[in-house]
């Protein structure tokens, strides 16, 4: 009986997609596809096996501890680049976000330590962009709804990272 391992997979997709872009050399390149969707960057554990948070223990994260948002992929229905500028992503377009708790060292902490929550919001600019927290509690995909400024944030055990956003017409 075969098991598949989502996070394993995802991981592979994932990296999968970006040395396709790279070796298309879309990076730099405007799209030509309506869907095309662009891979920012990507963690990984230790180990080098794609970061995906588990359950841990509660109580507080260690004290220095930071907790970090990433954006991991983008994409604009019309094909669009949806960052034309760092800050900013188009409105109309989405960001796949990954909040990600950080030792005082600047070491991803474990599972262990973090535990299983991550509590997302948007603080400043709620009519700019939506929020939609996904099945893994620390990944998230931001909506740009309307022009204007916005910030989202991420909250675990207390400790908040937050992402200033421009959205831009």
């Amino acid at each position: 009986m075969r098991v598949f391992n989502r996070a394993v997979s995802v991981g592979a997709i994932l990296t999968a997609v970006l040395v396709l872009a790279v070796s298309m050399g879309c990076q730099n390149d405007p799209p030509t596809s309506p869907s095309s969707i662009y891979v920012f960057n990507q963690n990984t554990n230790n180990n080098g096996t794609p970061a995906s948070p588990s359950p841990g223990e509660s109580g507080a994260l260690p004290p220095g501890s930071t907790v970090r948002i990433e954006i991991f992929g983008a994409s604009c229905p019309s094909g669009a680049n949806p960052r034309p500028n760092p800050g900013q992503l188009k409105a109309g377009c989405s960001l796949a976000l990954t909040c990600t708790p950080k030792g005082p060292d600047g070491i991803n902490l474990t599972p262990a330590v973090h535990g299983p929550v991550a509590l997302w919001s948007v603080p400043i600019g709620s009519g700019y962009l939506t929020l939609v927290q996904e099945s893994e509690a620390f990944n998230a995909t931001a909506f740009a709804t309307a022009v204007g400024v916005a910030q989202v944030s991420c909250s675990v055990k207390g400790t908040v990272g937050s992402l200033p956003m421009t959205v831009v017409p």
